[in-house]
């Protein structure tokens, strides 16, 4: 079999934020490949805060307040206890604690903004490859049983394909740091049977007919190695 890809324009307003989600579940997966421990621990700690919207924005508003009284008052108890500290011990150090847990509920309250730095290097990442990728179309991406072939390059085995992140308009597929961006309209209707009659051939042959994109995927799981990164960030037609 063999499908190939005729991308000859790219929706950057539809697929610059897929790509941008795909860049960050690549690294995700390759950091959890090689740190398991830490990333075990993440998503059991993650797992125990996980709740809806309006209640983490309710928690981090109260967080706030919490943490803006707490410093008034350790301030309020701390400057006086300065000028005799003997003398005014505990109110020193109540102040002391009134400074120290007013400014932890105010780092709290500010903690679920720290991935936005993280996305927007992400996302300037991503408007760089379209823009590259833009820059060399027409394009035309081939899928054979020998594997993968940009344009007039050689062919590229599926051996040395090392990650194949699915999003809901295209496909991320990663070798040897290369990348390549595939949008799932630029996939062609119709596959091109070869005359290869091995096995392999003919099983992906008798995949049922249906989406074409699903039997790309069907075709291309088949042909990768079990150790291939991959993932599925494909949102529900009810979240579109």
């Amino acid at each position: 079999m063999q499908y190939v890809f005729q991308i000859n324009t790219l929706d950057q307003k539809t697929l610059l934020p897929q790509l941008s989600q795909a860049l960050q579940k690549r690294t995700e997966l390759l950091s959890r490949q090689k740190y398991p421990s830490l990333w075990h621990k993440h998503d059991y700690i993650t797992a125990q805060q996980k709740m809806p919207p309006d209640v983490l924005l309710q928690r981090r508003r109260r967080y706030r307040i919490y943490g803006m009284i707490l410093l008034l008052l350790g301030f309020f108890l701390l400057i006086p206890a300065l000028t005799a500290p003997k003398e005014l011990m505990t109110p020193l150090l109540a102040g002391i604690l009134g400074v120290v847990f007013g400014g932890l509920a105010l780092y709290r309250s500010r903690t679920q903004n720290r991935k936005l730095p993280l996305q927007h290097r992400f996302a300037q990442s991503a408007q760089k490859l379209l823009l590259h990728q833009q820059q060399a179309l027409p394009a035309e991406v081939c899928f054979s049983d020998e594997g993968m072939q940009l344009a007039a390059d050689s062919v590229i085995p599926y051996a040395e394909i090392d990650c194949l992140i699915i999003t809901t308009d295209a496909f991320l597929l990663t070798w040897q740091e290369q990348v390549v961006f595939l949008p799932v309209l630029a996939l062609q209707n119709n596959a091109v049977s070869t005359a290869d009659d091995s096995p392999a051939a003919a099983k992906d042959r008798a995949v049922a007919p249906g989406d074409p994109a699903t039997c790309f995927l069907a075709f291309f799981e088949a042909k990768l190695r079990p150790t291939v990164l991959l993932a599925d960030i494909r949102q529900p037609e009810s979240c579109r």
